[in-house]
């Protein structure tokens, strides 16, 4: 059973919810209090793993405790001044570095390195829209990457 609710929370990255096994039953719900409550739904789930008559039960909302704080970084451009982190929980994670709007354009990928270049977004004369370098960008300091996924709107 650990094996099925490790793998079933693997894939729940990012939601804020874990699967548990409460006596042998599987339990999807979110991972720690307070509880937003709400509802899952869900789309056909095999018999095998759920049963055959799954029980959706809404959640309750806490009435007490610290709204969630979900792992992040701070990174100061420019300067040594940003707020210090002292790491990710465990498991998958998933971040983003950019300035607003995340406006760098991937140009070159092998296996333990990716390149990147800030780019400017105008609009033209004629409404259209216009995609340029930024040539004042002095780039990040480059880092090996272990592991990587890589993701964008061009791909």
């Amino acid at each position: 059973m650990s094996g099925l609710t490790s793998s079933i929370t693997s894939q729940l990255s990012g939601s804020g919810l874990v699967a548990r096994d409460i006596s042998g039953r599987l339990e999807i719900g979110e991972a720690s209090s307070p509880f937003a409550g709400g509802s899952i739904t869900n789309s056909p789930l095999p018999a095998s793993a759920f049963g055959d008559a799954p029980v959706n039960t809404t959640g309750v909302k806490s009435a007490g405790g610290t709204a969630e704080v979900r792992a992040h970084i701070t990174l100061a451009y420019n300067s040594a001044a940003g707020t210090p982190f002292t790491g990710l929980p465990e498991g998958i994670q998933r971040f983003s570095l950019g300035l607003a709007g995340n406006q760098f354009r991937i140009t070159a990928i092998d296996s333990q390195t990716v390149t990147v270049e800030r780019i400017t977004v105008t609009t033209g004369p004629a409404g259209e829209t216009i995609t340029t370098p930024d040539p004042s960008w002095p780039g990040f300091t480059e880092r090996t990457l272990l592991d990587a996924t890589v993701t964008g709107v061009s791909e």
